[in-house]
Order: structure tokens, then C-alpha cells, then sequence
């Protein structure tokens, strides 16, 4: 076997360096069919982070907690100073948007206006879409990445965009994605993931 001429070693060298500085894309465990199955028969799990929200006529930005029990889900935002807090509760059939813990207090305008943009977010589709899924009730045009990872989902009139992923349990899951609606749009940034059994 002839050896590699000396001349050729930088050459070689720098092919070696540019293959390793390629980043390859994140790859889900097992196969993306599986990783599906899992992620729709996650019926308990909590997820934490900061929401940006925007309408027409505002924006603002907050805390969230998002906590899933079977068919019910609680969102609690919580703000900068005078911002306050915000809950909204919904289970498949019926949505309340309450002032956490100042519901005995008369609202504000300010609270109003808030409280008019929680009531526009699309709260039965969401929990589908922080797990990376589209809601299962309405029509979906779905792309995914070269890893089988969804990069947008469309489900009129919303598009939702898949930014980043992070690996919880041997799950797959979003770590930053945006949705964009009629009336409003959104940015989450997804933290931190717990998962029950």
C-alpha cells in the first residue's frame, strides 16, 4: 500500500476539521412514528418558560406554567410589575379566563385588554401543539426537518413553527416555537418539561 504523500496531509487535515464542524440535526430516539405514539398518549405533564404575546394593538410578555391533567389544562401567567397575574383554565368544552389572584378585585382597563388577548389564544389546540403535534381535529399540512422533527404545521387559520427541540424522558420536545393567528401570535420559550406517569 502506497503511503499518503506528505504534501496531501494538510489537505486531508482540514477535510477532517470541516466534517467535524458540521452540526448534524438533533435525531429523536427510536422512530418518529413511536415518538408520535408517546407524545398523543401523554395525558399529565407540566411545562415552564416566558410566552410574548401580540395583537393589533399590543404586546406584552410573561411567565407561563402550563399544567395538563387529562382533558383539563391551567395556564398561569405571571408578568412584570403591574402586569399581575392571569389564569386560564379550559377542559375541551368550555374556556374561563380569571385574574389568578385577583378575582375578587374590580378589573381594570388594563386588566381588560389583557384578559381580551388570553381569551383570543387558541387553548384547546395548544396543548397538540407544545408537544409538536397538530390538533387532532382539524386539517393539517405538516413539514418536517431531515430528522423526522416538525418545522411548521398549518391548520387554518394558524401556523405554528418549530424553532428548537430539547430531549426530556427519551422524548422529543419542543423547546422554542411560535405561532402566528388572525388575531394574535405568539413566541414560547419551554424550559423546563415534567413529565407524570
Amino acid at each position: 500500500m502506497n503511503p499518503v504523500p506528505r504534501t496531501l496531509y494538510p489537505l486531508l487535515i482540514s477535510v477532517f476539521l470541516i466534517a467535524c464542524s458540521i452540526q448534524q440535526p438533533a435525531t429523536p430516539p427510536g422512530n418518529i412514528a413511536q415518538q408520535q405514539q408517546l407524545l398523543r398518549a401523554l395525558t399529565h405533564w407540566e411545562v415552564s418558560g416566558k410566552v410574548a404575546l401580540r395583537t393589533t394593538t399590543r404586546s406584552d410578555s410573561a411567565s407561563l406554567q402550563w399544567l395538563q391533567q387529562g382533558n383539563k389544562s391551567y395556564l398561569r401567567l405571571t408578568g412584570p410589575a403591574g402586569w399581575g397575574h392571569y389564569q386560564l383554565t379550559a377542559d375541551q368544552e368550555v374556556k374561563q379566563v380569571e385574574l389568578g389572584e385577583r378575582l375578587e378585585e374590580l378589573a381594570s382597563a388594563e386588566d381588560l385588554q389583557i384578559l381580551q388577548q388570553l381569551d383570543k389564544l387558541p387553548v384547546f389546540d395548544l396543548p397538540w401543539w407544545l408537544r409538536g403535534l397538530p390538533a387532532p381535529w382539524q386539517p393539517t399540512e405538516l413539514q418536517r426537518d431531515a430528522s423526522g422533527l416538525p418545522r411548521r404545521i398549518s391548520q387554518a387559520p394558524w401556523f405554528i413553527y418549530y424553532e428548537s427541540f430539547q430531549q426530556v424522558g427519551g422524548l422529543t420536545v419542543p423547546r422554542s416555537l411560535r405561532f402566528v393567528g388572525p388575531e394574535i401570535s405568539g413566541k414560547l420559550l419551554l424550559k423546563s418539561w415534567r413529565v407524570s406517569e
